[in-house]
């Protein structure tokens, strides 16, 4: 049945066929010189040569659609890839109005906790249908597959193998006009060891995830998950058996001018999801209000709140955080139509049996538009302590960047200058060092739309004067070309050509360590 849909099209009648192959061909040269050339990690002396290509095909007849999608990758290079040909995405699909199935590369997404990961197998959706009365049954997804990165790990040689982890899932999901409610089972499985010390784990995860809409403008989210896992830690040791739970809830209202925002999350130490994500052992809270206060000024307070060694934890102290912070935004100020200005405060304030910290942090950031020039600038201060607060402060952080552009419009093309200029400095008065660095750069882009061509160029500095480490510094710059030749117009219509050139010219107080890197590419971009 794969064969004849991948060569000759499904059964159904052609109604409309679309084809597409696309190459990009790249080749890449680097050269590295100076004394201190063994620093850098360009590999040398080699121009590799890498490609990826594509192939789709789709089919649709009605509401019947197919669809195959094939891309692959090839180089010499190993750093790039240890395979000089690889497989990226293979996927087969069939859909109608009631039924979506894929095969290959499969991503499903049933929930944060239970699972949102890329797999080599199969799914199935069974979609829902609406009755007269409105009402609508519920939408059914099925999976099975093994959580393989890459394609190459069924057939690779040793340097391929990976361990086998065999997925099974299963969600229902019923929408309603003021609810939604989904139920998720997943069970994954690993098998393989590659080493005695590889730790095997057999887990299942059961979720229930629900978003309620009372009234307009308020949203009530949440998700409630339970783990069950066994852990092989190694081979010859007995196995280790334990269970979880993660619970979490977010609600969202809009009222008039202003929005809240409530987060809070549970999540017990040995939860375990090896296909979702949650960070374990830790309850927190987060709290956020916003609100205009004129058309003109909004402000923004929020506080979040976290601790770990939950009840089962092998933590053997707690550590607390607290997050209060506030922001001021003016629309227009000091008379100018176009400016915008942000002022916030935040404190981290942590805590725990041993170390206590309070690091408080101020933040500016102006933009304005002056003729054809946008700006923006920022400036962050920030100050630490470190109890027992006898001392003042211990460490000052500033960091200041002012980026202008512009873009200015020309008969038949564009230029678009631009400048950055940052600088930081971070002072620890215990340990008495001054660390600053300082960057500065100018770029200019050019794009003549007539014949798709694009040049951006940019060239500047970066400067790091350490007091207890060696001061260093480099010179940068970068060039690249979008165009659209005409040979290879001639050749293809859509084709289009690329170059880059990148060079880093590396400094220290030792001259003994300096070194260049340069590096050329150059693409082609074929599509049939």
């Amino acid at each position: 049945m794969i064969i004849q849909g991948v060569c000759c099209g499904p059964v159904w009648a052609e109604v409309q066929e679309e084809r597409k192959f696309t190459v990009d061909v790249t080749v890449n040269q680097n050269w590295v010189s100076g004394p201190g050339a063994a620093q850098s990690w360009l590999q040398t002396g080699h121009a590799f040569v890498g490609s990826n290509y594509s192939y789709t095909y789709r089919r649709t007849d009605g509401d019947k659609k197919f669809s195959f999608m094939l891309n692959g990758r090839s180089t010499d290079d190993q750093s790039v890839d240890k395979q000089t040909w690889s497989l990226s995405n293979m996927t087969v699909n069939w859909a109608d109005a009631r039924k979506n199935f894929t095969l290959g590369d499969v991503m499903v997404s049933y929930s944060g906790y239970s699972m949102s990961a890329a797999l080599k197998g199969a799914s199935l959706e069974l979609l829902p249908a609406t009755a007269p009365d409105g009402t609508s049954s519920p939408q059914v997804s099925m999976v099975h597959g093994i959580s393989y990165p890459r394609w190459e790990n069924f057939w690779g040689g040793a340097d391929m193998k990976a361990i086998k982890r065999t997925v099974s899932g299963f969600n229902v999901r019923q929408a309603g006009k003021k609810a939604d409610f989904g139920i998720s089972a997943v069970r994954s499985d690993d098998s393989g060891r590659l080493a005695g010390w590889d730790q095997l784990y057999q887990n299942n995860v059961y979720s229930l995830n629900w978003e309620l809409r009372p009234r307009e403008g308020t949203t009530i989210q949440g998700e409630t998950a339970f783990s069950r896992t066994t852990q092989s830690p190694s081979d010859g040791e007995p196995d280790r058996q334990f269970h979880g739970y993660a619970h979490q809830v977010n609600i969202n209202h809009r009222a008039r001018h202003q929005r809240w925002q409530y987060e809070y999350e549970l999540v017990s130490p040995d939860f375990t999801s090896l296909l979702g994500a949650a960070i374990v052992d830790r309850e927190r809270m987060k709290l956020r209000w916003t609100g205009a206060l004129n058309p003109d000024l909004s402000v923004s307070a929020g506080l979040a709140w976290s601790h770990d060694n939950l009840p089962g934890s092998a933590r053997t102290y707690q550590t607390t955080l607290y997050q209060p912070e506030l922001l001021f935004t003016f629309i227009s100020p000091f008379k100018r139509e176009a400016a915008s200005l942000d002022l916030g405060v935040r404190l981290d304030r942590r805590f725990d049996p041993t170390t206590s910290t309070a690091d408080r942090t101020a933040t500016v950031n102006y933009r304005d538009t002056f003729g054809k020039i946008d700006a923006d600038l920022s400036f962050d201060y920030q100050f630490s302590d470190t109890a027992p607060y006898d001392s003042g402060y211990k460490n000052r952080y500033t960091s200041f960047n002012i980026s202008l552009a512009s873009s200015i419009n020309k008969t038949g093309y564009t230029l678009k200058p631009s400048l950055n200029v940052g600088y930081t400095r971070n002072r620890d008065f215990i340990s008495h060092y001054n660390d600053r660095t300082f960057e500065a750069s100018v770029g200019m882009g050019y794009q003549r739309a007539s014949d798709n061509l694009s040049i951006n160029f940019r060239v500047g500095k970066n400067q790091n004067l350490k007091e207890s480490t060696p001061d260093t510094g480099r010179w940068f710059g970068s060039l690249r070309v979008d165009a659209q030749p005409k040979y290879l117009k001639a050749l293809n219509p859509n084709a289009t050509q690329f170059l880059e050139v990148n060079i880093n010219t590396y400094k220290f107080d030792d001259a003994g360590n300096n070194y260049r890197e340069t590096s050329v590419a150059t693409g082609v971009h074929l599509e049939f």
